[in-house]
């Protein structure tokens, strides 16, 4: 059997480069045994696998693999499969729902505004799983990450943040301290099933490009990807977390990714704030351009 992989980079920034996914469209016959070794082979650090709903209320069911693990949900594989279907049925400027095989998340929906894709992430959940850290906890972030605790911003507590996915966010003070943080993965990953988190994401206000909100890293080697160019759930997150609690309130956050990993793979996410007329979150968009890079035949 001979499965279409599309290679599609979400979030590209000047160079576009973002953050590459691999989309399999309309292969309801793979089992998850067989969509979890196509996901090893192609070894991106997600692959979705995404189909026509039988649904009234969804246009399209998604799963969604790393190379070693199936995960609930990632931003950055949505944005890819979206705008491969956009190109594939030209329903630009459009609307779809997406659904989730074999799950009991809501269904989310997804925004087409003419190159750039966006998926919505109701707040609900937003900092359902904050809370405050031990010392102790603190100190192993600080090491883990190969940081000093003076790098750390005073301004901005470190806290788990979450939008249905749990983060750890840590607040530096400048944008050179991001660049040089050495992780240590094992202690990362060993702190991240610790505190139920799925990764950790350093971030600071300053940015290498003018007028932008802020720049971030993503470690998540408890999930095999040990840095991650962009991560749309995260970048939502902090959007949401700038907003609420540290009262920067705009319509529209921009955050830089990928500029430090090896290699360079420049991200820009576009996190958008929807309000209520009180002006709290009722949710946040997340989105960005893609580019279509490359195609893949993988034989089972």
């Amino acid at each position: 059997m001979q499965v279409n992989v599309q290679i599609i980079h979400a979030f590209t920034d000047v160079s576009e480069e973002g953050n590459p996914a691999a989309v399999i469209f309309d292969q309801p016959h793979l089992n998850a045994d067989q969509k979890q070794e196509i996901a090893r082979v192609v070894n991106l650090s997600e692959t979705v696998f995404i189909d026509h709903a039988g649904e009234k209320d969804v246009d399209f069911v998604a799963e969604f693999f790393t190379p070693t693990r199936q995960i609930d949900n990632c931003g950055h594989a949505t944005i890819a499969a979206f705008s491969h279907i956009n190109e594939v049925t030209n329903r630009s400027f459009q609307t779809f729902r997406m659904g989730f095989a074999n799950s009991k998340r809501k269904p989310q929906n997804i925004e087409i505004r003419g190159n750039q894709v966006f998926l919505e992430l109701p707040a609900q959940s937003f900092n359902q799983d904050a809370r405050a850290l031990l010392p102790i906890e603190e100190k192993e972030v600080f090491q883990a990450l190969g940081m000093k605790v003076y790098n750390a911003d005073p301004n901005h507590d470190m806290r788990i943040c979450s939008l249905g996915n749990p983060f750890f966010f840590v607040p530096l003070k400048s944008n050179n301290q991001l660049a040089e943080l050495k992780p240590d993965f094992q202690k990362l990953a060993e702190l991240s099933k610790r505190l139920g988190v799925i990764g950790f994401y350093p971030y600071a206000r300053e940015t290498l490009v003018k007028n932008r909100d802020a720049a971030a890293r993503m470690f998540a080697p408890a999930y095999n990807i040990n840095e991650e160019a962009a991560t749309g759930m995260a970048a939502a997150c902090l959007a949401a977390h700038m907003y609420a609690d540290q009262h920067l309130h705009k319509d529209e956050f921009l955050i830089e990714q990928g500029w430090h990993m090896n290699g360079v793979f420049p991200s820009l996410l576009r996190a958008q704030i929807k309000k209520s007329p009180f002006g709290n979150i009722r949710s946040v968009l997340i989105g960005g351009r893609t580019i279509h890079r490359d195609q893949q035949t993988i034989t089972l």
